[in-house]
């Protein structure tokens, strides 16, 4: 009987300590799961780079447009002619007779541009090439003849110069100034004053060999 009742207590105490050592055994803390990684946000997407705005086309840069022109013949007059010549005092009469007139000049370098200007279309109505080019331009068909009989000063025109701008018979070129070289003396320098050029020839001699 006390074996039995010592088994029981035995027991019961082995119960209670197994009790004891299960309370006080610390519980694993269950580890949390770890957070999850949250995505990255999404990076947004580079905004859209505006096309340029569109670049407006550049104006058209307009034309020069040539100086008006008189038409030939009509309400004014156009001269296909030398710088310097526009001068008035070239021709002082007709400005004097004329001042309503406008006279408008188109100028050449060298006489070969009188030939190309109106081959190529352009209209004037008086044309001062060299003499060189008078036959060519006469045999295409660019000048016409002049009638002498309406130049009331034309009597004073040497007539051998005259001839030569008779082509065919007929009056087409008024020669009116004569020779590419003038002499320009300083009269307060020069006792006497040349009339020729052989003036000058004569007196570079007497330079160089007095």
């Amino acid at each position: 009987m006390k074996i039995k009742k010592y088994f029981w207590f035995s027991l019961s105490l082995l119960v209670a300590a197994s009790m004891v050592m299960v309370a006080c055994t610390p519980q694993a803390t269950p580890t949390e799961a770890p957070a999850a990684t949250e995505a990255p946000a999404a990076t947004e997407a580079p905004a859209a780079t505006e096309a340029p705005a569109a670049t407006e086309a550049p104006q058209q840069r307009k034309r020069r447009q040539p100086p008006s022109r008189p038409r030939p013949g009509v309400g004014g007059l156009v001269m296909l002619d030398w710088a310097g010549y526009e001068l008035p005092e070239f021709w002082p009469d007709f400005k004097k007779n004329h001042p309503d007139v406008q006279v408008d000049f188109s100028f050449l370098t060298e006489s070969a541009e009188v030939f190309s200007k109106l081959q190529s279309g352009f209209e004037a109505d008086l044309v001062h090439p060299c003499s060189n080019f008078w036959e060519l331009l006469v045999k295409n068909n660019m000048v016409q003849p002049i009638d002498t009989s309406k130049l009331k000063n034309w009597s004073g025109v040497s007539p051998s110069l005259a001839k030569q701008g008779e082509i065919d018979g007929k009056q087409y070129w008024v020669p009116w100034d004569w020779g590419f070289e003038s002499i320009l003396v300083r009269k307060d320098l020069v006792k006497k004053v040349p009339e020729s050029w052989a003036d000058i020839w004569t007196h570079s001699i007497k330079v160089i060999f007095p």
